[in-house]
């Protein structure tokens, strides 16, 4: 499970109405929690002195970091944008893992066992890539508009530092497995009276070099909103779909699990003006 959450400040301007610019510095906050069990049970041989036995793995991770967001949209005619951004790495400069594992077995003679580890910790600080940004959008009339983003990032300029490891073989590994990608986003919205419907598409490419897995992603939206002077509803549907291959222990020659993931987001929003 990841929980996300991010402060921020925006700066925005514009020249003569044709020519506008914003800035935004970001303080993300991230937590990530893992936990895995694995468990087998003696059901071949039943009078076999071993029974069952589970071993669980737990990972939190905390991180804290910081970025910048530059931005700049062009109006040359009234019913045309064309917008540019640059989005700085995120510097996560307090990273922290704390992880344990536990193991319980069973016998048929109603004996048992259970050890737990104790508790590590690292502290390390992750820089995720930059990101290029291009956009288009039309306008038509007071009916609609249609827009796209091009986004360009290189995910293999990822890197990880610690006081107490250099991350050699880590940082290494990001640049032969990882490679860069583009991300292509397309809406649109149209208006009826007090109301607004929305549709989207996005395409995200894999990080991944061939060979290793497939992290492709692709969303669809769909949007209805409704609006007054005083108050305003809009409601979004988002269907995402990816699959990966998945290894319970990567030091193992294990066959992989190829899970088809598909996630649904259910979006409402409320407001009122006053």
């Amino acid at each position: 499970m990841v929980v996300s959450m991010k402060s921020f400040l925006s700066f925005g301007a514009n020249y003569n109405d044709k020519l506008y610019f914003g800035a935004t510095i970001g303080l993300p906050q991230l937590r990530y929690f893992e936990e895995s069990t694995y468990s087998e049970t003696n059901t071949d041989y039943p009078d076999n002195y071993f029974n069952s036995f589970t071993y669980n793995q737990n990972l939190e991770t905390k991180g804290n970091g910081i970025n910048l967001k530059l931005g700049m949209i062009y109006r040359p005619v009234d019913w045309v944008r064309i917008g540019a951004a640059i989005h700085t790495p995120t510097f996560y400069n307090y990273m922290r893992d704390k992880w344990s594992s536990s193991m319980t077995s069973h016998f048929n003679d109603g004996s048992g066992y259970s050890k737990d580890s104790p508790q590590g910790t690292f502290d390390y600080t992750l820089e995720t890539p930059m990101r290029a940004i291009g956009s288009l959008a039309f306008i038509i009339g007071n009916y609609g508009v249609i827009s796209g983003d091009y986004e360009y990032v290189d995910y293999s300029n990822a890197k990880l530092r610690s006081d107490d490891d250099d991350f050699v073989d880590a940082n290494n590994a990001i640049r032969n497995n990882y490679q860069d990608q583009s991300n292509i986003r397309l809406g649109t919205e149209w208006r009826y009276n007090q109301f607004s419907f929305r549709g989207g598409y996005a395409l995200y490419g894999s990080p991944y070099k061939s060979g290793i897995n497939d992290a492709e992603r692709t969303s669809y939206t769909g949007g209805l909103g409704y609006r007054e002077q005083s108050f305003f509803v809009d409601f979004a549907y988002v269907l995402t779909k990816s699959s990966e291959k998945y290894y319970l222990y990567n030091y193992l020659n294990l066959p992989a699990v190829n899970n088809d993931l598909v996630n649904n987001n259910f979006i409402l929003t409320l407001g009122f003006k006053f």
